[in-house]
């Protein structure tokens, strides 16, 4: 038996892998080790993830793919992590989300990976591993067309009176905050990146108004601008998931054309492309 995580900053999901057949599928909150000490991690899945793991007495392996999971010292957090919550594992693999994100999109395949959800990330792969990579900085510092690059800039455009004076009621009034109370959830309030994500559905609904669809066209430009034009050109097709890949999917087929690009396969979450990609693992002799 085996345990496939995707993690994010919003939401992790989890699947059980029993004889190459997915038995149970489990979420819980996000994790993302910038954001999060070992304790609150450790703390998350004793609550949300080992209760519902609680008749298992063996996992052969888990494989946990998440964000902010880019380096030896970092990836050690979220195993000591899983380990002293009590999952019951043999082996614990940590990888990027950028890694299980190319893994489910392209498989064996060499092409553009994009991750387009709470945060934004993209690679080079080339069937096996990453052989490119632009750094995707965070949503201070990047993280161009994300669903917090969005509401970042609703926000601010809002506040600035760069946005008609009626959005920002309609934003107010959906939030039920004030403009103090809006500013002080920003930058007094644990994790800003995944509130101003939450916006995402908001910018959504109003994707039609000129100013909204502006706005989404001019942070979606970015992402092209300053990651993908930084990959061969001769590679003209991308795959790309999360929920700001898949709910605006319209746009970004739209949008890519214009950067010589072609938004191809675009999948809501990774996961099922990974549980298909580990399965595909055990099959092998």
């Amino acid at each position: 038996m085996i345990l496939v995580a995707d993690s994010g900053s919003t939401k992790t999901d989890w699947c059980l892998i029993s004889d190459g057949n997915r038995t149970e599928k489990i979420r819980t909150s996000g994790i993302n080790p910038f954001f999060q000490s070992e304790t609150e991690i450790t703390a998350t899945l004793k609550k949300e993830l080992v209760p519902r793991l609680s008749k298992i007495e063996t996992i052969d392996a888990v494989y946990y793919y998440g964000a902010g999971c880019s380096g030896n010292e970092i990836n050690s957090r979220i195993i000591r992590s899983i380990e002293y919550s009590g999952i019951p594992a043999q082996k614990i693999e940590v990888c990027s989300d950028l890694l299980g994100a190319a893994r489910a999109l392209c498989g064996n395949t060499e092409g553009i990976a994009v991750i387009l959800g709470t945060g934004s990330n993209s690679c080079l792969y080339n069937g096996k591993e990453i052989v490119r990579h632009v750094a995707p900085l965070g949503f201070i510092l990047g993280d161009e067309g994300s669903g917090a690059a969005l509401g970042k800039r609703l926000v601010a455009d809002c506040l600035k009176g760069i946005l008609p004076v009626g959005i920002k009621e309609e934003l107010l009034e959906s939030l039920q905050l004030s403009e103090t109370r809006l500013l002080e959830r920003i930058y007094s309030q644990p994790y800003p990146n995944r509130f101003l994500a939450s916006l995402a559905p908001f910018i959504h609904r109003n994707r039609h108004k000129p100013e909204i669809k502006e706005l989404i066209e001019r942070e979606f430009s970015l992402f092209f601008e300053r990651n993908i034009a930084f990959y061969p050109s001769h590679l003209t097709t991308i795959h790309a998931t999360g929920s700001i890949a898949y709910h605006f999917a319209e746009t970004w087929r739209a949008l890519a054309p214009k950067f010589g690009k072609e938004m191809e396969r675009i999948l809501p979450s990774p996961l099922e492309g990974l549980v298909l990609f580990h399965q595909q693992k055990q099959e092998k002799p």
